[in-house]
């Protein structure tokens, strides 16, 4: 009662809900959770976040005509988001004249990967003994018949996927088992963009493509004047989450400023 504006919800589960209650009591909404279907409510909906299509795109766009990447894997969380995040990439990669060969699905609250890695090696469920791999040291290696390997997780999950992706023999990021080997690409969406992924990575997530909606180092002057602004005002840098609520608190501000009419 009374409400002029919404801002929000920042979770995808709870957006449509409210996007659909938005509508019909005809309040304006800015949401900043990571879906396009909301759109579909009507004309008082508003995103203020990247969909999926719009991060994935230019990630494709690089991929493919700057890295000359054409054939992908994929590494996916069993979830709605994993799901939406793979088709939206296989689709754009296809129009694009490119490939994705095929894709492992892992539990959303997995922290382990390894299995998941061996399947995307084409590699046996049962591991060569020791004097098999004596014999044969190649016997247990990957197949790798792609250039990059899409992974749409978050900044944790990515660096032990990553880890499992070396320990199961993939050249990735850096990392080569030999130094014949050319190590295969590595995408990813807005959720890696956190400083700590460059640690947590290291050499396996090195030369790594991904996608943000705000860069803390941007050199734009309107950049940094918010990124000072922000660390004067609460003792560290900001991150995505910041960065939109800042946008969506100054588009709310402007639509005020706009005389409604009775």
């Amino acid at each position: 009662d009374g409400c002029g504006l919404i801002v929000g919800p920042l979770l995808k589960e709870v957006a449509p809900s409210v996007a659909k209650s938005a509508q019909a009591y005809g309040i304006p909404m800015l949401s900043m959770a990571n879906s396009s279907s909301i759109l579909s409510n009507g004309d008082l909906v508003h995103q203020v976040s990247l969909s999926l299509e719009q991060q994935i795109k230019p990630l494709v766009s690089h991929a493919m005509n700057v890295k000359e990447w054409k054939t992908f894997v994929a590494m996916v969380p069993d979830t709605e988001y994993g799901s939406e995040a793979l088709d939206t990439f296989t689709k754009i990669v296809e129009e694009e004249g490119g490939i994705v060969l095929r894709h492992i699905a892992y539990p959303a609250k997995a922290t382990s990967f390894v299995t998941e890695a061996r399947r995307l090696g084409l590699k046996a469920e049962e591991r060569p003994t020791e004097k098999q791999l004596e014999k044969d040291p190649t016997l247990d290696h990957p197949t790798v018949d792609f250039d990059a390997i899409f992974i749409p997780d978050n900044h944790r999950r990515t660096p032990l996927i990553a880890s499992a992706l070396a320990a199961e023999e993939f050249s990735i990021g850096s990392f080569r088992i030999n130094r014949h080997a050319q190590p295969v690409g590595v995408l990813g969406l807005n959720k890696w963009s956190h400083p700590s992924i460059v640690k947590n990575g290291g050499q396996y997530l090195r030369n790594g493509v991904f996608v943000s909606a705000f860069w803390q180092e941007d050199p734009a002057e309107h950049v940094q004047a918010f990124v000072t602004e922000f660390e004067t005002e609460f003792g560290k840098k900001p991150v995505i989450t910041n960065a939109l609520a800042h946008d969506a608190i100054i588009i709310a501000d402007e639509l005020f400023k706009i005389p409604q009419s009775s």
